[in-house]
């Protein structure tokens, strides 16, 4: 592509926009929700950068993963009409600095879609994700207990990709989803073991949110939520990006399963404060 994409610290686009989409969540959260002015205007500040950040990725699963975490958002806490005002601000300055192509790039996403394009998919992208994703699913029905083994997707796709006729790269290749890559690597039980730690991270969310807010600690229980939301976002984002570049997504695990224990912390804190008077 003659494109330049924002790559950031990463050499992939698409793992960059995946990170900042979290920190995108985080930011609209305290634009919704910061009482105190300045740091308000810091936090749209903050939205508007990290949203075009994502946008000159020219990641066009990064900008769908965009738009749903703001609808996880939505579903979690209905703002009021002031901070919606305010989103809608955030989105006609990120419009002003849409590329001139921007939208007919983002429009070869309807390729991908049944009976498009006469059922051919000419985007050298799609053909490439759609073969290794093809390649994934017939690995893991050689063995769909445990998979081909971590690692060894890369050292098989040639065969399979020999035998599928869409890719034409003569190179290793990791699948392009991220739960395609577990269940072809590890088969179901390592996906079963994947989507258990998605259960607990979330879990760990959802209870801080509630404990911090019954400790009346709303801007804590306020960032639990814009963390799952983001954390939502960024596994959205994984069903077309694999487990390259995957620091972030261990230090989300880290401080989603912590924030639990601390909520309950300044729950039972707070509770005995109020036995001792």
């Amino acid at each position: 592509s003659s494109r330049n994409r924002v790559m950031g610290p990463y050499d992939n686009p698409n793992a960059y926009s995946q990170v900042m989409v979290v920190i995108f969540a985080l930011a609209l959260e305290r634009l919704w929700h910061e009482k105190r002015s300045l740091l308000r205007v810091f936090a749209g500040w903050a939205a508007i950068v990290s949203s075009l950040t994502i946008v000159f990725t020219y990641s066009r699963g990064g900008v769908l993963t965009l738009l749903a975490t703001i609808g996880v958002l939505f579903l979690q806490n209905r703002p009021r009409v002031f901070p919606v005002l305010m989103t809608a601000v955030v989105g006609l300055a990120l419009i002003q600095y849409l590329p001139a192509d921007y939208t007919q790039y983002i429009g070869t996403l309807r390729d991908i879609l049944p009976g498009q394009s006469d059922n051919q998919i000419y985007d050298s992208s799609f053909r490439g994700r759609l073969s290794e994703n093809i390649a994934a699913w017939r690995m893991f029905l050689t063995d769909p207990l445990f998979g081909v083994g971590v690692g060894n997707f890369e050292v098989q796709y040639q065969d399979y990709s020999r035998q599928i006729g869409l890719d034409f790269r003569r190179i290793a290749r990791t699948p392009a989803s991220l739960y395609l890559e577990v269940l072809s690597e590890q088969g179901l039980i390592g996906l079963a073991s994947f989507f258990l730690l998605i259960y607990a991270v979330f879990a760990s969310l959802i209870s801080a949110r509630q404990k911090f807010s019954q400790a009346g600690l709303q801007d804590q229980s306020n960032v639990a939520m814009a963390m799952i939301a983001g954390f939502a976002g960024y596994m959205i984002a994984a069903v077309v990006k694999n487990s390259a570049y995957s620091n972030v997504y261990w230090i989300l695990v880290g401080i989603a399963l912590s924030a639990a224990p601390v909520a309950l912390f300044s729950f039972r804190e707070k509770s005995e404060l109020i036995g001792s008077r």
